[in-house]
C-alpha cells in the first residue's frame, strides 16, 4: 500500500500536458490522498488523483482510501477522486476507460463565491464523451455549493456525454448539493448524463439545499 498521509497531492495532469496513458494499480491500496483542508481549501480546478486526462488514457485496479479533497476554485471546477476532467477528441476512434476502481473518502467544492458550475463525482468529475465505467464503486461523501453555479454531482459520475457505458457499479453514501441553477443534477451514480446505465446500484443519502430551483434529483440519475 502507499500513504500519502502528510502530503499535499498535486494532480497529475494538466489542461496545457494532460496525462494520456495507462494506470494500472495492480491492486494496491494508496491511502490518504489530500487536496486542501476544511479550513484551508486549495483552488484547484480539477481536483482529483489525476487531474485532465485525454483520449487513451486507461485506469484499472485502482483503489483510493480515505481520500480528502476540499478546493474552492474561482471558476468553472471539476473534481474526482481518480479523474477530475476527461475529455475525448471527436476525431479519435478511442474512450476514457476505469474498470474495478474504488474510490473512499470524501470531497467537498465550493463556488458559490464566484456562482461557477461544479462537476463532482466520487470517481470522476466529468467526461465529455466515450467513456466506458465498469465493475467500480464509489463510498465518498461529496459535498457542492455552487451559488447560482450549475451543480452536477454523482457518486460515481459527475457528469459524462454521449456514448458513454457505466455498468456494474456502486455508490454507497450521503451527496449535498446547494445551487439555484435550475439545470443542476444530482444522482447516486450520475449528476448529468446523455450515457446509457446498466446493471448499477446506490444506497445514496441526498440533501438539497432549500433555494434549489431543479427537480432533478435521484437515486440513480
Amino acid at each position: 500500500p502507499v500513504d500519502l498521509a502528510g502530503v499535499e497531492w498535486v494532480p497529475v495532469g494538466t489542461k496545457d500536458k494532460p496525462f494520456s496513458g495507462n494506470f494500472d494499480g495492480n491492486g494496491y491500496e494508496i491511502s490518504n490522498l489530500t487536496i486542501g483542508s476544511e479550513s484551508s481549501p486549495s483552488e484547484d480546478v480539477y481536483a482529483g488523483l489525476f487531474g485532465y486526462v485525454t483520449d487513451t488514457a486507461k485506469f484499472s485496479d485502482v483503489t483510493l482510501k480515505n481520500v480528502s479533497i476540499y478546493t474552492n476554485p474561482q471558476e468553472v471546477a471539476y473534481a474526482g477522486g481518480i479523474v477530475a476532467y476527461a475529455k475525448v477528441n471527436s476525431k479519435v476512434s478511442t474512450a476514457t476507460v476505469l474498470q474495478n476502481c474504488h474510490v473512499g473518502g470524501n470531497i467537498s467544492v465550493d463556488t458559490s463565491a464566484v456562482n461557477k458550475t461544479v462537476m463532482a463525482g466520487g470517481i470522476i468529475g466529468f467526461g465529455n464523451q466515450c467513456m466506458t465505467v465498469a465493475n467500480c464503486g464509489s463510498t465518498v461523501d461529496i459535498t457542492v455549493k455552487a451559488g447560482s453555479g450549475i451543480a452536477n454531482v454523482g457518486g460515481v459520475i459527475g457528469f459524462t456525454g454521449i456514448k458513454s457505458a457505466i455498468m456494474n457499479s456502486y455508490y454507497i453514501g450521503k451527496i449535498y448539493a446547494a445551487s439555484t441553477h435550475a439545470n443542476t443534477a444530482v444522482g447516486g451514480i450520475l449528476g448529468g448524463s446523455t450515457g446509457m446505465l446498466y446493471n448499477n446500484y446506490a444506497s445514496a443519502e441526498i440533501t438539497t439545499a432549500e433555494e434549489n430551483k431543479s427537480k432533478k434529483t435521484g437515486t440513480l440519475e
